[in-house]
């Protein structure tokens, strides 16, 4: 438990900064020096629907993620913002999903993949930009998404209104992959 929660300061910490950069045309400049620098982002990789980026965290080395971000059209803002990376000790994979503020936090989450079995996973905290959902993935989540189509993610806002958001899995089996190397 005491890692997971590790893990969560580190996605808020290192992927806030990267979240800020959605548009492929956007650029982020680097400090001069990776020995003094907190935390320096890499170019982007895109795979399909999902992009793949590296950040070197200082005591850390590179943490290399991929994530795919959805906005709402009308208003550019953040709908659903996925991401995934191995953490560094037990290699394994875990997923970060920041959602929107107005969700009705005791539903959590519900993630299916095609027509598979529905997956629930609770809120952990809300901060400025949304509220958040961090998960271990596991073997038979990790096969549906790497060889699916779609991922629903679904919540309740506090109206009590269902609501579903598709996530495309185009690329996201390269992406995960390319984590490894």
């Amino acid at each position: 438990m005491r890692s997971i929660f590790k893990l969560c300061v580190l996605f808020i910490v290192v992927f806030n900064s990267a979240c800020a950069v959605t548009k492929e045309t956007d650029s982020v400049s680097a400090p001069a020096s990776k020995s003094t620098a907190t935390a320096v982002l890499t170019d982007e990789i895109v795979f399909q629907d999902w992009r793949k980026k590296c950040q070197f965290v200082k005591n850390k080395g590179d943490v290399c993620f991929v994530y795919q971000n959805l906005t709402i059209k009308e208003s550019g803002k953040s709908l659903l913002y996925a991401s995934f990376t191995y953490t560094r000790e037990e290699k394994k994979l875990v997923g970060s999903f920041r959602l929107p503020f107005g969700l009705l936090l005791p539903s959590g989450i519900a993630i299916q993949v095609d027509e598979n079995k529905q997956v629930n996973f609770a809120v952990q905290t809300c901060l400025a930009d949304g509220c958040y959902v961090y998960i271990n993935i596991a073997n038979d989540l990790l096969n549906e998404l790497k060889n699916g189509e779609e991922a629903k993610v679904g919540f309740k806002t506090i109206e009590q209104k269902q609501l579903a958001v598709k996530l495309s899995l185009k690329g996201f089996a390269p992406a995960i992959e390319s984590l490894q190397n």
